[in-house]
């Protein structure tokens, strides 16, 4: 690095508060206008979707983000148990708040820390793929925006210009639908996935096994789109004309380790069903019979399905490609690392890939009519960095070209 590289790479206290700062101030901006639950006030509604997952519970696949929910649990028992050893629960009375009230507001604290923890990988990431602190305040406010939902001055012309062509439909209300808990988790991990994949060491067999593991217990998806993305990753960068063997066997390793692990998780739902093990087939059989009209509406819906994802992620491309250009300028890598920006990209591209393949598996399980701006919030934010990525990777290359 130069002397000015140096200086302004990211990194040093100053630099860590005022991140941690506008992560705090971003964050704190999309639980309050986003959070489908915290802008309750009854406690209730803020830990029953916790509680109601955080067991193997009878409902399927949303009793399959038990991972998410067991991460919540593990903060309100802790702050529960602070309470009771400090003594705060016995204090009824002096601060007009019962035993009852304090621990109900531990338990929104608790959500509100959940969120904050979930989301932490944002800012790290932001900090471990740049070599500057303009830089990694860019890919962190890059990736609220999305998260923040696009204002109407965005996407209300987006729409007007697409109807000059069809008959567009107006769904304005996906690009700022209410998020769930599991969504800030599951945006969270796919910036563990960045984090992990980015780095130049390429990911062995237990990395791959064991991040496959952590995203299949925190939401039913997330499985595939580690193992997919980890075959992407170590196919497209790593050198020698057999490097697609050992990512398909890793591929094979991730998908059987996932496998394995969804089995067990619906074999303890079923059980926890009280049911003989005909009345499992039956209920599983019932199951996969609901979904039939869903997809036949999906097929029925398929133009406007289209046309809404286009809506969806045509902002994320063309904001993602501007802040590319512009990091392109602010983030100077080349000269300690000329393989890093090649690298990032391939890494966002794996991952936002994996993700696409569940959202193609998701037309037969899933309605696409509605939530669908929230259904695929994290890969929408993901899709940003990688236009963003992308586009510096490919002015990077003509740079290389130009002064070989």
């Amino acid at each position: 690095m130069t002397g000015a590289e140096n200086r302004d790479h990211p990194g040093g206290i100053r630099f860590g508060l005022l991140l941690a700062l506008v992560f705090v101030l971003l964050a704190g901006l999309l639980i309050t206008s986003r959070d489908a639950y915290l802008i309750h006030i009854d406690a209730t509604w803020v830990t029953t979707p916790y509680n109601r997952f955080a067991y193997f519970c009878d409902d399927i696949p949303a009793c399959l983000r038990i991972g998410s929910s067991w991460s919540w649990k593990l903060i309100a028992e802790l702050m529960n148990s602070g309470i009771h050893i400090l003594g705060i629960s016995t204090t009824d009375g002096a601060t007009g708040l019962t035993a009852s009230d304090i621990r109900d507001n531990a338990e929104r604290v608790a959500a509100v820390l959940h969120r904050l923890l979930v989301l932490a990988p944002v800012p790290v990431a932001a900090v471990l793929i740049t070599r500057t602190k303009p830089a990694a305040i860019l890919i962190l406010s890059l990736a609220f925006a999305v998260m923040l939902g696009w204002s109407p001055l965005l996407y209300r012309p987006l729409i007007d210009f697409y109807n000059l062509f069809a008959n567009w439909p107006r769904n304005y209300w996906d690009f700022s639908f209410a998020l769930q808990f599991y969504d800030f988790v599951s945006v969270g991990f796919l910036f563990c996935l960045l984090i992990r994949l980015a780095r130049p060491q390429s990911p062995g067999y237990a990395d791959a096994i064991l991040l496959v593991l952590i995203g299949q217990l925190l939401f039913e998806n997330l499985g595939i789109v580690a193992g997919i993305a980890v075959a992407l990753r170590y196919g497209l960068l790593s050198a020698g004309p057999a490097r697609w063997k050992p990512a398909l066997c890793r591929l094979a390793a991730s998908a059987a380790a996932s496998v394995m692990l969804l089995g067990v998780m619906l074999a303890l739902i079923q059980a926890n069903k009280g049911a003989d093990p005909a009345g499992h087939a039956v209920t599983l059989s019932a199951y996969f019979e609901s979904y039939r009209d869903l997809v036949a509406e999906n097929i029925r819906s398929l133009p406007i399905i289209i046309a809404n994802f286009i809506n969806l992620m045509t902002l994320p491309l063309v904001i993602g490609g501007l802040a590319g250009l512009l990091l392109s300028r602010i983030d100077r890598t080349l000269a300690d690392d000329p393989r890093h920006p090649d690298r990032l990209a391939v890494t966002a591209l794996s991952i936002s890939a994996g993700f696409a393949v569940t959202i193609c598996i998701g037309f037969f399980v899933n309605s696409y009519q509605s939530e669908t701006g929230r259904q695929i919030l994290p890969f929408l934010t993901m899709l940003t960095i990688t236009s963003c990525l992308t586009l510096r990777w490919l002015l990077a290359r003509r740079s290389r070209r130009q002064s070989a």
